[in-house]
C-alpha cells in the first residue's frame, strides 16, 4: 500500500483566516533514494526562518481563503504555486543553424578520418 505524504497543516485561534502560507520544501538534507545518506540541498532552515512572519520567497507564497474556498477548499499545492516566466534569449536562428552546420561538417571531417583508419 502506497501513502501519500501530505502537508502539515497548522491552525492558529483567534480571528478569521485571511489567506493561507505555503512552504513547498524540496529537500529535506537528504537523498530521495533508500539510503537517505545527507545531501548540500536542505530547504527546512529557510523554513524555519520565513515561518514566524510567514514571509513569501521563491518556495513559499500566500493564497486568499476566497481562492481556495473557489477550489472546493483544495489545499492542493499545485493549484496555488505561483508560475514564474523567465525571459530567454536565443541566438538569431541564421547563428544558430550555422552552429549546427559547422558542427555537422566536424562530425563529417571526423567520420571521414576514423573511416581511412579503419580501411587501414
Amino acid at each position: 500500500m502506497q501513502v501519500s505524504a501530505l502537508p502539515p497543516l497548522v491552525f492558529q485561534k483567534g480571528e478569521p483566516t485571511k489567506s493561507v502560507w505555503f512552504y513547498d520544501i524540496t529537500a529535506d538534507g537528504f537523498s530521495l533514494d533508500d539510503k537517505r545518506t545527507p545531501i548540500e540541498a536542505n530547504d527546512i532552515p529557510d523554513v524555519l526562518v520565513k515561518w514566524a512572519n510567514r514571509e513569501e520567497g521563491p518556495n513559499s507564497y500566500r493564497v486568499p481563503t476566497e481562492k481556495i474556498r473557489q477550489n472546493d477548499w483544495s489545499l492542493a499545492t499545485g493549484r496555488y504555486k505561483p508560475a514564474s516566466a523567465q525571459d530567454i534569449t536565443h541566438e538569431p536562428p541564421n547563428k544558430i543553424l550555422s552552429d549546427i552546420l559547422s558542427i555537422e561538417e566536424h562530425i563529417v571531417d571526423l567520420s571521414k578520418k576514423l573511416t581511412h583508419e579503419l580501411q587501414r
